[in-house]
């Protein structure tokens, strides 16, 4: 075992702390939808991801690192009507 004590916030995946803001209903559909291989990764840096998830049609979702917050967006009319995180941006997350 290392003399020193790792950080737990390491540990932490974004799913992990953003989990308390997204609602039950949503999480649970977009873990069906990670869970069954709907997502596919277009493209990701350490900055940035885009993926396409299979829904009803082909969204595109993105989520974005700018300085200590993470903005996302998605194609889908759930999101476009309300500014919330869908199924689909939360699929990606995971």
């Amino acid at each position: 075992m290392s003399p020193r004590a790792s950080d737990p916030r390491r540990r932490w995946t974004l799913a992990h702390v953003l989990a308390p803001y997204v609602s039950e209903r949503t999480r649970a559909k977009g873990y069906s939808y990670f869970a069954t291989g709907t997502v596919t990764i277009v493209h990701a840096t350490a900055e940035m991801v885009s993926a396409e998830v299979r829904g009803t049609h082909v969204y595109e979702v993105r989520v974005v690192r700018e300085d200590a917050a993470f903005v996302a967006a998605c194609e889908c009319p759930f999101f476009r009507g309300r500014v919330v995180m869908c199924k689909h941006i939360w699929a990606g997350v995971l």
